[in-house]
């Protein structure tokens, strides 16, 4: 029960990365999956197409922006840790959960990108840190 609390918790900070993160991932996949991941997407983004989910312009800046406020919230909680991790010295589900959100990004914008060195160096550099500290467990 705990888990589902901080996945209610957690998801709706960073609900902006989807409209990066969705048409980027579609480019990493292999065909076979395009067509099922492109029909069902574009499905739950209304209709509009992959190539126009990800904003442009002022509104851009905009959902950037919202996606950054929605890191430092997450960061607030982190900040009260007695430790790198958000209950100490040792991982736990919530440290997982926040890094393989954080490992996807890395891997699906690439680790050059400037949506990656933007999401690893917010806050201090912690999500950064954060996938560097969990790289042991993969």
């Amino acid at each position: 029960a705990l888990q589902h609390a901080f996945n209610d918790s957690f998801v709706p900070h960073l609900f902006a990365v989807w409209q990066y993160l969705i048409p980027a991932l579609h480019g990493v996949l292999n065909p076979a999956s395009q067509d099922y991941f492109r029909r069902t997407r574009e499905k739950v983004f209304g209709g509009k197409k992959l190539e126009d989910i990800t904003p442009t312009g002022d509104v851009d800046r905009e959902e950037w922006d919202k996606l950054k406020a929605g890191f430092d919230v997450i960061n607030a909680w982190w900040e009260k840790a007695d430790g790198p991790f958000l209950l100490g010295e040792k991982p736990a589900f919530v440290d997982f959960a926040v890094a393989a959100l954080l490992q996807n990004m890395k891997q699906v914008f690439g680790t050059r990108s400037s949506q990656w060195k933007d999401i690893s160096s917010w806050n201090g550099g912690r999500w950064g840190e954060l996938v560097t500290r969990l790289q042991g467990y993969e």
